[in-house]
């Protein structure tokens, strides 16, 4: 026995499509229920997943803003270098002018003819003792001219080539030199100690001298005129039981700073 198909393929399909949608309707509340299970079942993962693409949006973020920042600093920086070598450059020209003018004043004060020289050389050992100049026996130099710093005295030729000279400085060790102190006239004679430090010898405990009195050439030399200024007074100390007083003195400037200096001409 042999049962006929219903309808053609079209109707066939209507009532496939009536018979899904009859279910889906009767199934509504249920499906919805499974649905919303299905949704709160996975939902933590959904959380981390969202979580985790967020953080890493907002990593690729900073890095963006991390290379924008360090091109942004690098950028500083070379600025913040041209300025500086900006800035260093005028303080050079500034000192360089200021020695220059020092150099000047200088000259008016003395009545002597000079010549300036640069300073080309000096020991980082003996610094203390000798630096060399860029002026020689080819420019007029001679051994025991006198060379100043400004108006400090600073000590003499010692040593003279075609181009350049050797200066011997009044801080070497056991150099003497012949002082007077301007306000009480006390006379002594001024000893290099290697050092910035020099001392004030044969200084009997009688004569009176103050810290701060300042020191210039007694004319008692064959090289050094008087009047020249040396350095000032910074300590003194004397006892009873002492013949002499053990008196401290320094130059006012800095070796290291020196750059270009005097020398006096002969007469």
């Amino acid at each position: 026995m042999k049962f006929k198909k219903v309808g053609g393929p079209k109707k066939r399909l209507a009532h496939y499509l009536f018979f899904i949608i009859l279910i889906l309707l009767v199934f509504r509340g249920p499906l919805e229920g499974i649905k919303k299970g299905a949704e709160r079942l996975f939902f933590p993962v959904k959380s981390i997943i969202y979580t985790k693409t967020n953080d890493i949006k907002e990593g690729i973020k900073n890095i963006k803003n991390y290379k924008i920042a360090m091109n942004e600093n690098k950028n500083l920086r070379v600025e913040v270098a041209k300025l500086e070598i900006l800035r260093n450059r005028n303080k050079h020209l500034e000192d360089e002018n200021a020695r220059l003018r020092k150099l000047l004043e200088m000259r008016k004060r003395i009545k002597r003819s000079f010549k300036v020289a640069k300073v080309n050389f000096r020991d980082s050992i003996t610094y203390h003792e000798n630096i060399y100049i860029d002026l020689g026996r080819n420019q007029g130099i001679v051994e025991n001219m006198v060379v100043l710093s400004d108006k400090n005295l600073i000590g003499r030729v010692r040593e003279v080539h075609d181009n350049d000279s050797m200066v011997e400085l009044l801080t070497k060790n056991d150099i003497y030199t012949s002082v007077l102190s301007e306000q009480h006239e006390v006379l002594g004679v001024l000893k290099g100690n290697n050092s910035e430090i020099l001392t004030l010898d044969n200084v009997s405990v009688d004569k009176k001298l103050e810290v701060g009195e300042k020191l210039y050439t007694s004319g008692i030399s064959d090289i050094y005129p008087k009047g020249l200024y040396i350095g000032e007074i910074t300590e003194i100390q004397e006892s009873e039981d002492q013949l002499f007083k053990e008196v401290t003195v320094k130059q006012d400037f800095n070796i290291f700073d020196l750059n270009e200096i005097i020398i006096m001409e002969e007469e």
